[in-house]
């Protein structure tokens, strides 16, 4: 049966929630989450520690890092706490959890800001934030 049949009769074939893999972004609509294949496969890739590098990788890595130039932006220009608890898009709930990850990291020279800019230091922080 089709993923829209399933949702549309669940008293039927008792199926209340599902996850919606495909060529899309993340989203969800009533009680179907959907998610890129990619992001599928990098569960995949962490749970079975398998050495794996994706071209989009590099691409997001390259979107993460302009995120945080700007949040390190807003930050040294006063931005506190409170400025980071409301969210109205994905943009803002990366935004904020990045604001989480980093604050008690001291970035108090050129060297700490390229480090954490750093493919690794990305790397890193994409696992926590």
């Amino acid at each position: 049966k089709s993923l829209k049949t399933l949702m549309a009769h669940t008293e039927k074939y008792h199926v209340f929630q599902a996850l919606k893999l495909g060529d899309y972004n993340v989203g969800q609509t009533d009680n179907v989450l959907t998610l890129p294949l990619y992001m599928a496969l990098k569960k995949i890739q962490k749970e079975k520690n398998l050495p794996l590098d994706y071209w989009i990788e590099k691409s997001i890595l390259t979107y993460y890092r302009r995120i945080l130039i700007t949040l390190i932006s807003e930050e040294y220009s006063g931005a506190t706490d409170d400025d980071y608890q409301h969210s109205e898009s994905e943009l803002d709930r990366i935004i904020n959890r990045l604001h989480f990850a980093i604050k008690d990291k001291e970035l108090t020279s050129f060297e700490s800001i390229v480090t954490l800019l750093s493919e690794n230091g990305l790397k890193e922080l994409s696992s926590i934030a």
